[in-house]
């Protein structure tokens, strides 16, 4: 008896191995869009309060994040808290991180140029952009 179930479990271990790796794989786009997402609200905390060289930091930050997540939403079988809209209306989930994105090279443009009234408008698009995009296709 315990002859068949290692035997059975030697056969099946080659099935589970690439399991495995999809799901890590997956958990890791989730992880990865989770922290930046994370970072970006942090971020957005004190940019408003930011000036000179933190303000910059800020944008860039924003920009930075904002042009790497798009390749992390391929994956439509990791959803984690991304409701099905965001692969069913594709083409208007990732123009939001554009838009976002856009808006957050503005901020930098405005934070180097030292304009603070223009840095704050383009944070609060940027805000804007975040609430639309979690209202519309986020759990």
């Amino acid at each position: 008896m315990r002859l068949r179930i290692l035997a059975a479990l030697l056969l099946a271990s080659p099935m589970f191995a690439g399991f495995g790796t999809s799901v890590s794989a997956q958990s890791d786009a989730v992880s990865e869009r989770v922290n930046l997402m994370r970072s970006n609200g942090m971020t957005m905390r004190g940019a408003m309060r930011a000036t000179g060289d933190d303000a910059v930091a800020a944008a860039r930050t924003l920009a930075g994040n904002f042009g790497t997540l798009p390749k992390l939403f391929d994956d439509p079988s990791a959803p984690g808290d991304t409701l099905p809209a965001a692969w069913e209306n594709r083409d208007a989930f990732l123009a939001l991180f554009a838009e976002a994105e856009q808006h957050s090279l503005e901020a930098l443009e405005a934070a180097q140029a030292g304009d603070m009234d223009a840095y704050g408008v383009a944070l609060q698009k940027v805000g804007q952009t975040c609430s639309s995009c979690h209202g519309t296709f986020r759990r």
